[in-house]
């Protein structure tokens, strides 16, 4: 060995390098984990031993006699020498992203270990034919062939440049404190790979150097403290997904409740909009028009809660448009004063009505911090009362709105006050453990003024009560009072409007899978006396537009086999379609925020929130019916001064009488009462379910045979919403339980013990649905 040594001087730097190896393998294999991370760290330790200690040995077998086993061990070993220089490249590309990268494409990898198979097939080849580069034993001299370059060193340059590539491509994630050492690491390793051919034996580096960048690696990255730091970040990355994933079923949860709380509300909403538009009773007028008012503050409330922008990045659009202070007044008093009556507390309004009524503002968001606030109050009131003050001064065309609400509740204690504003923050929660809320109210009421440009404060006696005091500023649109409208509402009868005009020419086509949806649409356009035509569902909706001719359409966009857009796409993608200017607006219950930018973008002419009214159902009428279809000369205003109690003609409603039956499925009282007492209307119901029956009975059960979880799902909520209207509710909620069982498979939710679930209750469901179409021939009238 001496005597070697001596007579390769080069050997020197060689045999320290193995040594160096061997002690840093003896402690990487204590200290570093046995991760995946530090596995990869220790095959990149022992490839670059590997490589000294070959290219060690090769130093020696130089001095072997000229025969055949001296050339093929020699350049046996040297081919080694250069597989393992591209293994070594390839090792630490892998070490780069296990460390720090998000590049997980597998194709990439599978086209690597081709380019290696063909790199040790080509090496095996040279051995033979001296392409890329052979020792020859007479010279004691590499000689190198036709291959050398466009071969032999392209292979270890792509292996080293991908790992190039890797390296930036994450360079942004990699923690600025080891981005020298990395650096530092890769360039040595690189330098002593090139350096090598370079010098063509006379000195080798290659092992000294491949040694010390797997130091820097030890002492800088597979340290105790970073890979604590890594494995932070792991889990860092983990939690991200986790929030990620929940912020997905958010979304969805939000997505899908704002679809089952509108549905309903529509029905709720709509029937209410068909008694006032053809009620004669002064006293139903009244209660129908209270009715709006709560609903459409209700579904103001529900635009809010459902507005997923706006929960995610807790930002409040203002919208400002034109807006009569009267209808927030009358909105106030009949949702407030219902709810402190219930609790048997005055409800007092001191209202100047000179102030200005029409004005241009964000009527919503002053609707809801005003009852936002006022329910707060009826909620820590027990005793004394509720006074709602509203004050205002004009200057410059502005109108400063200046609201105080008082109550005598229970009050707030003074270390409370600075906490009253945050969101999800209730105060003193022994006291008020019994009280319902999630602490949202009074923080959205905060961010919603200050956007507004306002301004609220808040005063409080411990044990004696509240006082809020908001500013608001407003620019004034007309100076008609506050006093002069309220007193027109009710001259006109309590703001009802009936039929402004006619439109007996055009020919209207609405489309939607739900009969009920389809039955309060036609109602609403009765007065206009259109040709109607209706479609149940997306195929025969198709077919009427692809073969008839409508001045415009109502589409519903939620429907299945083929939903609206798809539709839409259909006509729109087909000039020569007899209805490819027609104008198609689209139905929805996606009330969330860009919902009408989405459905605008996709080509619909307007969009329609669910649930719908008259007035807005009309209003597109106007907008896109041609004028000529539109007659204002035959209009029939009805007389709408109903103050006289003698003119006041009563409909004495004969509650229907039900022959006994044992099963009791349909509350018929409560589907009566859904239509506030309209036995014609509720007869139609009765009768439209029963005559779709059969057909959607059929469908549930070859949707469950064949598996069709999707369609399953569309059914029964169908069936849910129709059986709930008609007051039938064991089926409604039989029918919801399905409902829910299958749009859980759709999600890959526990798919196996929800599609058991569903095999267990499906001739469950079926037997109710039959039960109750059975029941509702003992309802007669």
């Amino acid at each position: 060995m001496l005597e070697f040594l001596l007579r390769h001087d080069e050997a020197h730097i060689q045999a320290s390098a193995i040594v160096f190896d061997i002690i840093l393998i003896l402690f990487s294999n204590v200290q570093v984990k046995n991760n995946k991370l530090g596995i990869s760290f220790r095959n990149l330790l022992y490839c670059g031993t590997f490589l000294t200690i070959i290219e060690t040995t090769l130093s020696w077998l130089e001095d072997l006699p000229n025969c055949a086993l001296s050339f093929y061990v020699i350049n046996s070993l040297n081919m080694l020498v250069y597989l393992l220089i591209i293994t070594l490249g390839f090792g630490l590309a892998a070490y780069f992203e296990l460390s720090f990268g998000s590049f997980n494409n597998k194709k990439i990898w599978t086209f690597n270990l081709i380019v290696f198979i063909a790199y040790i097939v080509i090496l095996i080849i040279n051995i033979f034919t001296d392409c890329i580069s052979i020792f020859n034993l007479d010279t004691k001299l590499y000689s190198h062939g036709p291959l050398f370059y466009t071969v032999g060193v392209l292979f270890p340059v792509y292996s080293y440049g991908f790992c190039l590539f890797i390296y930036i491509r994450n360079f942004k994630n990699i923690s600025t404190r080891i981005r020298p050492a990395l650096s530092l690491t890769f360039l040595i390793i690189v330098v002593g790979i090139v350096f090598q051919p370079l010098v063509n034996g006379k000195i080798t580096i290659t092992g000294l150097l491949i040694s010390i960048g797997m130091f820097i690696l030890y002492m800088t990255v597979e340290t105790h403290d970073y890979m604590q730091l890594i494995e932070a970040n792991q889990k860092l990355l983990i939690a991200k997904e986790e929030a990620y994933n929940a912020n997905k079923s958010k979304s969805a949860f939000l997505a899908n409740m704002s679809h089952e709380i509108r549905t309903p509300l529509n029905a709720f909403l709509g029937l209410n909009d068909l008694i006032i538009e053809e009620s004669m009773d002064f006293e139903t007028l009244e209660l129908a028009e209270n009715i709006k008012s709560a609903g459409n503050a209700l579904l103001s409330i529900i635009n809010e809660i459902l507005d997923i922008s706006k929960i995610e990045t807790g930002k409040i659009e203002i919208k400002n448009t034109p807006y009569n202070l009267g209808d927030i007044i009358r909105d106030i008093d009949v949702i407030i004063r219902t709810r402190a009556k219930d609790k048997g507390i005055p409800f007092i309004m001191d209202i100047d009505e000179n102030l200005p009524n029409e004005l241009i503002g964000d009527v919503a968001k002053i609707r809801q911090v005003i009852i936002n606030v006022l329910n707060n109050s009826v909620k820590y009131t027990s005793s004394g009362a509720i006074v709602f003050t509203l004050r205002g001064s004009v200057q410059n065309n502005t109108l400063l709105l200046k609201m105080q609400i008082f109550d005598t509740g229970m009050g707030i204690k003074k270390e409370d006050l600075s906490h009253l504003f945050e969101s999800y923050r209730r105060v003193d929660l022994k006291k008020n453990v019994n009280i319902e809320g999630t602490g949202l109210g009074l923080s959205i009421v905060k961010q919603s003024i200050d956007m507004m440009g306002g301004s609220i404060s808040v005063r409080s006696n411990y044990g004696l009560g509240t006082c809020f005091y908001m500013e608001i500023l407003q620019t004034i649109k007309s100076y008609e009072t506050v006093h002069e409208y309220l007193h027109m509402q009710k001259q006109n009868g309590i703001s009802r409007i009936t039929d402004s005009f006619t439109t007996p020419n055009a020919n209207i086509l609405i489309v939607d899978d739900n009969d009920m949806n389809i039955k309060v649409a036609c109602g609403f356009l009765k007065s206009t006396k259109a040709n109607l035509f209706t479609a149940n569902g997306g195929p025969e909706g198709l077919d009427l537009l692809e073969n008839n001719k409508y001045d415009i359409v109502f589409l519903d966009s939620f429907m299945p086999i083929i939903d609206g857009t798809q539709i839409l796409k259909k006509i729109r993608s087909n000039p020569k379609n007899i209805n490819y200017n027609t104008p198609i607006i689209v139905l929805t219950a996606d009330a969330l925020s860009g919902s009408k930018k989405k459905y605008l973008d996709q080509g619909f002419n307007d969009y329609l929130s669910k649930p719908v009214n008259a007035s807005r159902l009309k209003e597109k009428l106007i907008k896109f019916l041609p004028k000529e279809l539109i007659d204002l000369t035959n209009t029939t205003v009805k007389d709408n001064n109903l103050s006289t109690p003698k003119n006041i003609i009563k409909n004495e409603i004969v509650m229907p009488k039900l022959n006994n039956h044992p099963d009791n499925l349909v509350n018929w009282k409560e589907g009566l009462n859904l239509c506030r007492g309209n036995k014609t209307l509720y007869r139609e119901l009765l009768d439209e379910f029963i005559r779709i029956k059969p057909e959607k009975r059929l469908e549930i059960n070859n949707a469950f045979e064949k598996q069709d979880w999707d369609s399953y799902n569309i059914l029964t909520h169908s069936l849910k919403s129709n059986a709930k209207t008609i007051g039938a509710n064991l089926l409604s909620d039989a029918a919801m339980e399905m409902e829910y069982a299958s749009r859980a498979i759709l999600a890959g939710e526990n798919i196996n013990s929800n599609v058991a679930f569903i095999k267990e209750k499906h001739r469950i469901l079926l037997k109710l649905y039959d039960d109750v179409q059975e029941e509702l021939l003992w309802i007669s009238f």
